[in-house]
């Protein structure tokens, strides 16, 4: 099929033709967009309700944590003063320097002690003083006579020893725990 038209018409009804398409193209977006914005505006009225709701739990949720947290550290600052307090009393007989500086003297060669723990517990009938000590032995004999040391110094009753300490021939890990009493007797 021939095209008879002159080069000026061919040109304005290609132009006409472009400016149909983008005027239908530009009405089918702008009805999309308003058609988008109708469905979603119920949404964003409900996030944005929410928000405020989430946004007043959050802050509640952050006092209540500030508030355990100084309830916390209230409670741990009340059980370090009431340690302190039994172990600044005069019903405690030992002074708990010369008690380690003891204790290490006991030592037998060949035993290693790394960590001396020292806690004051309180039971129904009375208040202990506990004293735990764990280490390193390089020989079961040496371990078994620092535990005989302890016993003979301190009482049978009064030296715990598991049964776990006595395993290992060489290089055992041990742990043992004193109970004192705390009042004067």
């Amino acid at each position: 099929m021939i095209n008879l038209l002159p080069p000026e018409d061919k040109k304005s009804i290609r132009k006409e033709y472009l400016g149909r398409l983008a005027a239908v193209w530009g009405a089918f977006f702008t009805f999309a967009f308003f058609a988008g914005a109708t469905v979603l505006l119920p949404n964003f009225f409900l996030f944005s309700s929410q928000s405020g709701d989430l946004a007043a739990q959050i802050s509640a949720a952050e006092e209540k944590i500030k508030k355990l947290d100084a309830e916390k550290s209230a409670g741990e600052i009340k059980k370090i003063n009431e340690r302190l307090a039994m172990i600044n009393s005069p019903k405690f007989d030992y002074r708990l320097s010369e008690l380690f500086q003891e204790i290490i003297g006991l030592k037998s060669a060949g035993v290693k002690i790394t960590a001396i723990n020292f806690d004051v517990q309180k039971t129904k009938s009375s208040t202990e003083a506990r004293v735990s000590l764990s280490g390193k032995a390089s020989a079961r004999d040496g371990l078994l006579d620092f535990i005989s040391k302890l016993k003979r110094s301190y009482g049978d009753q009064r030296v715990s020893s598991p049964i776990t300490n006595l395993i290992s021939d060489k290089d055992a890990a041990f742990s043992l725990t004193i109970t004192l009493p705390y009042e004067k007797q």
